[in-house]
């Protein structure tokens, strides 16, 4: 009997034991079994959650709070027991507030880590915040100035962040300063640098770019995938001239201006001077005009004008200050010498063309005095005389020298003026035998003035040199304004409505960084603040991107100083007039007529929204990716709002009203290509893990379509890794393409 009794109670009690433990393992993993249950959209619960405990890699920590649960159970049992069965004491007191302290810490570390957990599932692993004292430099009262970069981490408070950064001159294409260090939420990093003036040409733009790059390190409390998270922080340096500096480059314009005119006065004076001097044709000498030196001197000028025009269009003052003066200076010595020559040249000009005219008169008298008759004594003295002038033609043509061809013709001149004189009258019959005259004569040269006229001097305007990668040229102005129009990258919904809105820049972080490497420029997360120079951003000739956000929006106090604040609780309509903001800022700060939206998941929502109200003449083309053009369904429609805003989430339901106007209502034609992502089990269908094919289809674009796969049980969905070149290299190929 009593082994019976004592085998019944055995069995009761393993039936008790079988319950309590079946109870147990049921409160252990049930918090595990409901994430499962209330997030996996398709597929039965219980298969599902079968699945995701044997996948031990993703499992573990539901794994690890059942276990813990359950001893925390069996412990607090048999403390309320040990309890129980104390008497009462001060010793019972005591142990009851232990053991109640432990399970309160106990559960405390659970729910912590489960909220860590869920936490690092919806997105929240590490976010970069770079602030800088301001953008954009532009030394106009000083030579120096000084930029901070504060560097700031939001992850999970346990963990702590390895990080490198680096100061970049995109202009050169050269390494400023880089380094590495360690970072906790809880603090923040300073890097501070010089900017000088003199680092950048007048008129000129200088970028230069700071980089942080961090990962969480993988620790029991500090739940991280350990992915690479990226910020970057774009800044220009602008060398602009003071009133005063203004004021001494207009006066400087001005006296080149004067300068070049006197420059042309003396080209034409040089000319007239080689042209007269070509026309001597051997007629005499040239030595006493030194044309070699003086055409030395003119190259010179030439090429120092050269310069000087190249230092007006640089607006190197300093240079200008010594170099202007200078200049005056040797070119007036050069105008007035030439000047001195060519009065001289016309006088050696008269000179010989007075001799030549001398020669021919010569010739006149003797043969006048030829035709006469004449006593015997004149024939001699006739014949003498004759010789004598040929002998002097003969001279004077074989003869260089000026002063020497004007004593030859003097004398012969003289002699035949004297036997003028003496043959004068008559003689009768007599006649005698006279010699030959020379019938070499001799041409006048004519001296030729050039016309003095000079063209209108007009001075090219200041040339402002912006470089990439060490390759410059002329920076851009309005003539630039339909080239390289900037892309803008727009996000998705918040799947997290607690994280800041600043975590939603990060989602086309892996894009950017690829175009990076095809000479794209990111400037980095763009929010709306003050007023900025027009053009500024897209001075350099390379296309820009920019991470903008439609959960920011600005106002400007009473003071008139502009504030940015976020809100990630309105509609759609209200982001697209963000949008609005948002691209004509851009294109007011990049010049540009048009832009480019590349719009990720409701971004794209947003985007067609704007279209349609606003209208598209902005925009040169969409590029939308996974986007809800139909709208959302199923579980995704029913956790939307609890996960993120209640407004945008109505909105997006495929039965709102939005959505109806959205794809019914007239919109203006503007480029759409449309990268649809498939692969996944959604049901009746397939699609990215979170929208529909249906849905993403768009009939009025270029549909391309990706094929992916999702894990739900791990919260992976291809609805957020085909913004992974390295995963998804299709899309971003399509990207990059399109952009071309």
């Amino acid at each position: 009997m009593e082994i019976k009794r004592d085998l019944h109670k055995l069995f009761m009690k393993g039936i008790s034991l079988f319950f309590w433990g079946f109870i147990l393992l049921v409160l252990g993993f049930l918090p595990s079994f409901i994430f499962i249950a209330l997030f996996v959209q398709y597929g039965s619960p219980f298969s599902n959650y079968i699945n995701f405990l044997f996948n031990f890699g993703e499992s573990w920590i539901a794994w690890v709070s059942a276990i813990v649960i359950i001893i925390l159970l069996i412990s607090v049992g048999k403390s309320v027991k040990t309890i129980k069965e104390m008497k009462k004491s001060k010793k019972k007191k005591m142990t009851w507030f232990v053991i109640a302290f432990s399970m309160l810490l106990i559960v405390g570390l659970i729910g912590w880590q489960l909220y860590l957990y869920i936490n690092f599932v919806l997105g929240n692993d590490i976010l970069i915040k770079i602030n800088s004292d301001k953008d954009n430099f532009f030394f106009e009262d000083s030579n120096v100035e000084e930029v901070n970069f504060k560097i700031s981490v939001t992850m999970n408070p346990f963990c702590v962040a390895e990080c490198e950064y680096e100061f970049f001159d995109l202009s050169q294409g050269e390494v400023i300063e880089s380094g590495a260090f360690n970072i906790a939420s809880i603090f923040s990093r300073t890097k501070t640098y010089m900017l000088n003036k003199s680092d950048v040409d007048p008129g000129s733009q200088v970028l230069n770019q700071f980089k942080v790059s961090c990962k969480s390190q993988k620790t029991l409390l500090c739940f991280t995938k350990e992915k690479e998270n990226k910020k970057t922080v774009l800044i220009s340096l602008n060398n602009v001239f003071s009133e005063e500096e203004k004021r001494v480059l207009n006066n400087y314009k001005n006296k080149i201006i004067s300068l070049k005119q006197i420059f042309y006065l003396s080209e034409n004076a040089f000319a007239e001077l080689k042209n007269n001097i070509n026309s001597i044709n051997g007629s005499f000498s040239y030595s006493d005009y030194p044309l070699s030196l003086l055409e030395t001197k003119f190259v010179e000028l030439d090429n120092s004008f050269d310069n000087l025009q190249k230092l007006w269009r640089l607006q190197e003052l300093d240079s200008l200050k010594f170099q202007v003066p200078e200049l005056e200076g040797e070119l007036f010595d050069f105008y007035n010498l030439v000047g001195v020559y060519n009065k001289n040249l016309s006088n050696d000009f008269l000179v010989y063309n007075n001799l030549t005219e001398k020669i021919r008169i010569s010739k006149q008298i003797l043969e006048g005095i030829k035709s006469k008759s004449l006593p015997d004594e004149l024939c001699s003295n006739l014949n003498q005389t004759i010789f004598d002038f040929n002998n002097a033609v003969f001279n004077f043509e074989n003869e260089n020298r000026l002063s020497v061809k004007e004593k030859i013709i003097g004398d012969i001149y003289s002699e035949i003026l004297i036997l003028s004189e003496l043959a004068n009258g008559g003689f009768g019959d007599s006649s005698c035998d006279v010699l030959d005259i020379t019938e070499k004569s001799f041409e006048k040269i004519i001296y030729f003035y050039l016309d003095e006229s000079i063209p209108k001097v007009v001075l090219d305007e200041p040339l402002s040199s912006c470089c990439y990668l060490g390759d410059c040229e002329k920076c851009c102005d309005d003539s630039c304004s339909e080239e390289y129009y900037p892309v803008i990258f727009l996000h998705g919904h918040s799947i997290n409505g607690a994280l800041p809105a600043d975590y939603s820049f990060d989602s086309f972080m892996e894009i950017k960084n690829e175009l990076t490497k095809k000479d794209y420029i990111d400037v980095g997360d763009f929010v709306m603040s003050e007023d900025e120079a027009s053009g500024l951003l897209g001075r350099v000739n390379v296309p820009i991107m920019v991470t903008a956000s439609y959960f920011f929006d600005v106002y400007k106090t009473s003071s008139g100083k502009v504030v940015s604040v976020s809100s990630k609780t309105d509609g759609i309509d209200t982001y697209a007039i963000r949008l609005r903001n948002i691209i004509n800022s851009v294109k007011e700060r990049t010049g540009k007529e048009k832009v480019i939206v590349i719009a990720h998941s409701m971004g794209g929502v947003v985007t067609r929204r704007y279209v349609q109200i606003f209208g598209g003449e902005d925009v040169d083309k969409i590029i939308l990716v996974c986007v809800p053009n139909h709208g959302i369904s199923d579980k995704v429609k029913d956790y939307c709002a609890v996960l993120g805003s209640e407004t945008a989430c109505n909105d997006m339901d495929e039965d709102s009203i939005l959505m109806n106007h959205l794809n019914n209502d007239k919109t203006d034609f503007v480029e759409i290509h449309n990268i649809v992502g498939i692969g996944c089990n959604m049901g009746d269908e397939t699609g990215d893990g979170i929208v529909k094919n249906s849905s993403q289809y768009l009939s009025d674009s270029k549909n391309y379509y990706i094929n992916g796969t999702c894990n739900e049980l791990n919260f992976d969905f291809f609805h957020e890794s085909i913004l992974f070149p390295n995963l998804y290299p299709e899309a971003y190929n399509i990207i990059k393409k399109l952009l071309v």
